[in-house]
């Protein structure tokens, strides 16, 4: 359970909050894992996810923490299972904080989706 709360914890952080998600759930998935394993990984995924590719870089981000994991040696398998659930918690974060940005300013999706369609754009 500390696991989980401390991924929630550092999930709003883009960069950052991903090596200290992969430090401190690495530690439940692989114990002893490192400070340095979280770095390695933290930089593999910002290079993975530097180029373009997908949308919300899905794949690429969860190959590349994959990818950094494997190379000292621990199962693909478990570190997928970290990957995505990095990215889920990063998702999830991203949305209800933006959710909430939006209900203060009196906004919705379905609102700013209806102001949207209802531009005019000029042919000039």
């Amino acid at each position: 359970m500390v696991c989980v709360s401390c991924l929630l914890l550092v999930g709003c952080s883009s960069t950052g909050g991903r090596g200290i998600s992969i430090l401190c759930d690495g530690q439940c998935l692989f114990p002893g894992c490192q400070a340095a394993l979280a770095a390695f990984s933290m930089g593999v995924a910002a290079l993975g996810i530097a180029a373009p590719s997908s949308p919300g870089a899905v794949g690429v981000l969860e190959l590349s923490i994959v990818g950094a994991l494997s190379l000292f040696g621990l199962d693909p398998s478990t570190a997928l299972a970290l990957a995505i659930s990095i990215h889920i918690v990063q998702y999830l974060t991203t949305g209800v904080l933006g959710a909430y940005a939006l209900a203060q300013d009196g906004e919705s999706l379905i609102g700013l989706y209806r102001r949207v369609r209802n531009i005019k754009v000029s042919n000039g």
